[in-house]
């Protein structure tokens, strides 16, 4: 059975300080002196306790704990890369690469130690980074998501006692981007550019998968069934976020999409389905073609250019506004997060008024009722004059 180590807490009436009394893990008796604050001797005492429980060294404990306090993020962030982006998708350590480098050039967080990081070091950081490089809330948002990844990581691997940023407010995003784009619409952007991007723009708006899915889709990842399945024609595999495989399905519009690339092409099963005619590999990731077309043409979401993102927003839309569930759309968009799903559709409460005939019908019992009802045709009345007045006042005309 083991013994439980008691420590003791002993005043030094000469010095005027308190001491721990306790006997380390190799029976030797150690009295070394922690101050003249009662408060601070017994916090410690209670730390010793547990460290001597734990079969540990009570002093060389302290040592680390000290030097772990110093360490900065500049120190920790070779270890952060090697011990947890490692098992994250190349996708995710580019972009930490990305967010890092801004974070790097704020010594006064990068170069602090990690246990004096202060809120009001953040919310300086961000203002500046708004001023300096003139960017949104939500880039500033996911700078400040790296820095607490990274200061929880550190909790984690008891570099540190507690995040310090805990509890950090994040700035006010802007809403939900609203995407529902007219097929005419989609047919100019479409003719405005070469086949092989139209193609590519074509396979978004119909399955809304991702540009890094679609342009890392490779021969292999794809099949066609020789007899449909309720309406299902081929299957695809797609790289998504995460590193994952998924699997979706291929309607007839796809598949004759997915055929058109591929006519006329010597391929390999590690071909590129959608290969730049020019290079004959991969389209850079940025594929600018798109914008620049998307500028030609003038088409708008609010009131910034389309995105490639949008036509993933468009396809949940179009599911939602079609009778699909939330479990639906987030399958079909390969969403791993049900919380996340939501970016991607809005409800138009207009489609949604049916629903209210659910409501029971008050019986005539209801005197209320009684004394309300009127004819459909003094309703209509009664509406037509309330616009002609509304209209009068607004052509500022006497009524």
């Amino acid at each position: 059975m083991a013994k439980y180590q008691k420590v003791r807490v002993v005043k030094n009436p000469k010095y005027n300080t308190w001491s721990i009394h306790y006997t380390n893990i190799d029976g030797r008796r150690r009295r070394p002196s922690v101050g003249p604050d009662r408060q601070h001797a017994e916090r410690q005492a209670i730390q010793y306790e547990e460290w001597l429980n734990k079969g540990t060294d009570p002093e060389l404990e302290e040592k680390k704990l000290k030097h772990c306090k110093a360490l900065t993020l500049r120190e920790i962030e070779p270890l952060y890369v090697s011990q947890h982006m490692i098992q994250c998708s190349q996708r995710y350590q580019e972009m930490h690469k990305e967010r890092w480098t801004m974070l790097s050039q704020c010594p006064q967080i990068a170069d602090a130690p990690m246990t004096e990081i202060r809120k009001t070091m953040v919310r300086d950081y961000r203002e500046a980074r708004k001023v300096r490089d003139g960017v949104s809330n939500a880039t500033v948002n996911r700078d400040t998501g790296k820095l607490q990844s990274m200061l929880n990581w550190a909790v984690k691997e008891e570099y540190i006692d507690r995040n310090p940023l805990h509890g950090l407010e994040k700035l006010r995003e802007k809403e939900k981007r609203r995407v529902k784009l007219p097929p005419a619409e989609m047919n100019r952007l479409v003719q405005a550019m070469p086949i092989m991007p139209g193609l590519i723009t074509q396979f978004a708006y119909y399955t809304g998968a991702r540009k890094d899915s679609i342009l890392d889709l490779k021969v292999s990842q794809v099949q066609f069934y020789d007899i449909h399945n309720n309406g299902v024609y081929g299957q695809v595999a797609l790289n998504v976020k995460g590193g994952r495989l998924e699997v979706i399905p291929l309607e007839r519009r796809v598949v004759a999409i997915l055929t058109q690339a591929l006519d006329g092409r010597d391929v390999t099963p590690d071909s590129y389905v959608f290969a730049s005619p020019r290079t004959g590999t991969r389209y850079n990731r940025r594929f600018s073609v798109f914008d620049r077309a998307v500028r030609r043409i003038g088409i708008v979401v609010g009131d910034t250019p389309l995105q490639f993102h949008d036509l993933r927003r468009n396809v949940g839309t179009q599911l939602r506004h079609g009778g699909a569930g939330r479990d639906d759309i987030q399958a079909l968009l390969t969403q791993k997060d049900p919380g996340s799903v939501e970016r991607y559709f809005y409800d138009d409460r207009l489609q949604l008024g049916h629903l209210l005939r659910s409501i029971p019908t008050l019986g005539k019992e209801n005197k209320w009722q009684e004394i309300g009802k009127v004819e459909d045709t003094d309703i209509r009345k009664r509406t037509q004059n309330c616009s002609q007045v509304l209209n009068k006042q607004c052509r500022g005309e006497k009524i």
